[in-house]
């Protein structure tokens, strides 16, 4: 019973604290003579004012001829009504200061938003002129906005921030995370170019492979060739060469892609997904060539051999 008691009654309170905040709360979207606050000074003096008038005067038609007389009556309610006028003076302050605080936050959330995508591209057209590449192995970015996340975590439409943060090595694990599920799936799977390419999709990259430059500087990978160690050494160095887009981002940046290099050495140095890898390249040599065809086959790990 007490406890219900005690329920109601907060109830009642919040309800209570809800009204008023709602009645004194300035709001600078509205105007200020839409405002309950603006006008409850007035109304509280008008009627102490009003109320006194007609108690402590007497009005009449012979007073019209007497202004002095007049004046003398009102001066007592004129005087209580005046103080209202302080106290709407200090509302129309208030909800002019809001006003101006409002117009302040939508400039700055204007200019945030400028400076956000205009630093974003900027990152963009510097990503695309790296050039990561090899005589037959390149890299296109076709989601740049995925790596300006990473380097750039503190960055939002609504609020433009370049500041180093340690939420870049934090996405940067996701990541990793990702390619290493990712790699530990290849090891039971068969693969094709379209896996091999776009095995770092996750970090809006993918890789063009020349099979034609391939055949004819070497007619076939070679068994000591190892693809993903290649693969692991273009995104490194793409990603080192971003750490040089914004000097004052450049330690957590470095420390970042430092992080991916030790992380992915596994993926580098498997054996095992190397000759996925390179099978896969050679197979796709072999199409074009019918005594390879001929002669590579699949394994029982689905890879030509």
């Amino acid at each position: 019973m007490f406890s219900r008691l005690l329920s109601g009654l907060h109830r009642v309170l919040s309800a209570c604290k809800g009204c008023i905040t709602a009645f004194v709360k300035i709001d600078p979207q509205k105007a200020l003579h839409r405002h309950y606050i603006f006008w409850l000074p007035v109304f509280v003096a008008g009627t102490v004012s009003l109320i006194a008038g007609i108690t402590t005067a007497e009005f009449g038609l012979e007073h019209l001829a007497y202004p002095k007389r007049t004046m003398d009556a009102l001066a007592y309610p004129l005087f209580i009504l005046s103080f209202a006028l302080p106290v709407v003076l200090a509302v129309g302050r208030f909800h002019a200061s809001a006003q101006r605080a409002e117009s302040i936050r939508i400039s700055n959330s204007t200019m945030s938003f400028k400076h956000y995508f205009d630093h974003r591209d900027a990152f963009s057209e510097y990503l695309r002129q790296i050039d990561s590449s090899t005589q037959f192995m390149q890299i296109r970015v076709i989601k740049p906005f995925i790596l300006y996340e990473v380097f750039f975590p503190n960055s939002k439409m609504t609020s433009f921030d370049t500041s180093p943060s340690n939420v870049s090595i934090e996405l940067i694990d996701v990541f990793i995370r990702s390619l290493v599920k990712k790699a530990e799936t290849l090891k039971s799977s068969r693969i094709d170019m379209h896996v091999v390419t776009s095995f770092f999709d996750s970090l809006g990259l993918v890789f063009e492979i020349d099979i034609k430059k391939i055949e004819e500087a070497y007619g076939q990978l070679s068994v000591d060739t190892q693809p993903a160690a290649i693969m692991v050494r273009l995104v490194y160095e793409l990603l080192e060469h971003l750490c040089e887009f914004d000097r004052d981002n450049s330690p957590v940046a470095k420390t970042t892609v430092k992080r991916f290099k030790n992380e992915l050495l596994f993926f580098s140095g498997n054996n095992e997904l190397n000759n996925k890898i390179r099978f896969c390249i050679n197979r796709e040599i072999s199409k074009n060539n019918p005594l390879l065809s001929a002669t590579y086959g699949y394994n029982k790990w689905g890879i030509y051999k």
